[in-house]
């Protein structure tokens, strides 16, 4: 499994704890926005957090159960990350020679992603087939304009060879990507050429899968400015 980072985030601390297991630790405030952590001091007198979980608390001094190293990744969107471990709202990850911790909100599955960039895109350029092998061959889906569900491929391809032959060049983008138990939810920007204007319509999709297809796909929007520039033309 790889992480795709889809949101920045630089390392706070240049230089903090670093404890190998057995070493006493001070335990301070605890994490109001990531409970589980505390903010603690190794006998060098580095600080910064530290989980809980890794703290023998009722020794005294504290001490550390575990080799610990509180340095964070900086990342940038488009980073692919190896996840090695997951604690409590944030993943030491590595990435090349670096090691280190990022929020768990900062990254998601990139196989996730990659699939959803890629369903994406194959709106555009009226290409129907390939649009519809993103489709398990018992999807049910749903628009606005389908007026009910469209249940499996023999339904879904006359669909969407009618759809993108009359939208060749719209462009659907992520705008953030909500995992799911059974997929992915789904925000989303369009970009819809109507004569010499484009509209831009934001929305929602829910997305259900299976083996990596499609099974259901639900799409949320409001069509009042499109239909308006169409009827206009």
């Amino acid at each position: 499994m790889s992480l795709l980072v889809t949101a920045p985030w630089t390392a706070k601390y240049d230089d903090p704890i670093s404890v190998a297991a057995g070493e006493p630790v001070e335990i301070g405030r605890s994490d109001d926005e990531y409970p589980g952590w505390a903010w603690c001091t190794d006998p060098r007198g580095k600080e910064g957090w530290m989980p809980l979980a890794f703290l023998d608390a009722t020794a005294s001094p504290p001490v550390a159960l575990r080799d610990y190293d509180a340095r964070e990744l900086t990342v940038v969107p488009g980073d692919r990350l190896t996840p090695l471990e997951e604690h409590a709202g944030w993943i030491r990850c590595s990435v090349g020679d670096r090691t280190g911790w990022v929020p768990a909100s900062a990254a998601q599955d990139a196989e996730l992603v990659d699939l959803c960039d890629a369903w994406l895109a194959a709106w555009t350029g009226d290409r129907p087939d390939h649009l519809l092998s993103f489709f398990a061959p018992d999807a049910v889906y749903r628009d606005p304009a389908t007026r009910g569900p469209l249940t499996g491929h023999a339904a879904l391809g006359p669909y969407f060879r009618k759809l993108l032959a009359r939208n060749p060049d719209w462009r659907w983008t992520r705008r953030e990507l909500i995992p799911t138990a059974a997929g992915f939810t789904l925000k989303w920007r369009a970009a819809i050429p109507v004569g010499d204007t484009v509209i831009e319509e934001d929305g929602l999709d829910i997305v259900e899968l299976r083996a990596g297809l499609i099974t259901r796909n639900e799409v949320y929007f409001d069509r009042v400015a499109l239909l308006r520039a169409m009827s206009a033309r």
